[in-house]
């Protein structure tokens, strides 16, 4: 299984997390699809993003048992001397190969390996961590979608950005703010044929959560 996710913070607070899961590595045929919203997230520090955007990826991976490779919204690693990005973060947070696509260029990482797709003029930044970054850069470029952006990368922006898909599933999740913060205990507060176990490091606030299993193939505008 591959995944691919991606961040979004609402004006009104909380971070949403999206999901696209795949069966194979260009994300020709998407499984699954889900959203996360979690309440609470922590300031905007300054070298310190993962600290933020780890939580609302923790979330919307929580039910996923096992997947093969993350692709991101942004850099692995920030500078060529490896120091870390989120992608670096969540690497060792999730145990599998991650892959950083940025779609601008942040000066320090010349490293980063820009890739060309479609007819587009403005390169996509790769880095990885866990596979080759020649490797992620092909792997890029060959994702499905014929626009600069791959169509699963499209996919997890609109839905972080809150545009759910059809015969979506809701699912709330409510964390013990009283456990410790290590070990937040999940309690499911809705369900549908589903089952979480708890996870660490949970941030505070409620999380939740929408699936679209078995979804097909979604159909892009340009942009």
């Amino acid at each position: 299984m591959f995944a691919a996710a991606d961040v979004h913070y609402p004006p009104s607070g909380g971070a949403r997390a999206a999901l696209v899961l795949a069966s194979d590595a260009t994300f020709s045929t998407t499984v699954s699809e889900k959203t996360a919203f979690v309440k609470h997230v922590a300031p905007y520090q300054p070298g310190e993003f993962y600290r933020r955007e780890l939580p609302p990826l923790r979330a919307v991976l929580a039910s996923v048992d096992d997947f093969d490779l993350l692709i991101i919204d942004g850099y692995v690693t920030l500078d060529p001397d490896g120091k870390p990005g989120l992608g670096a973060y969540a690497h060792a947070e999730f145990g599998v190969p991650v892959i950083g696509v940025a779609k601008t260029r942040f000066a320090p990482a010349v490293h980063a390996i820009p890739v060309l797709r479609g007819n587009a003029t403005r390169p996509l930044y790769v880095t990885s961590a866990g596979i080759p970054p020649a490797d992620a850069a092909e792997l890029v470029r060959t994702m499905t979608g014929k626009y600069r952006l791959p169509d699963a990368l499209r996919r997890v922006d609109n839905l972080a950005r809150g545009h759910q898909t059809r015969n979506s599933l809701p699912f709330s999740y409510l964390f013990d703010e009283q456990a410790p913060e290590s070990y937040r205990d999940l309690q499911i507060a809705e369900s549908s044929d589903f089952t979480a176990t708890p996870g660490e490091g949970w941030a505070d606030g409620d999380c939740v959560e929408t699936h679209n299993d078995g979804a097909s193939a979604p159909t892009f505008l340009p942009g």
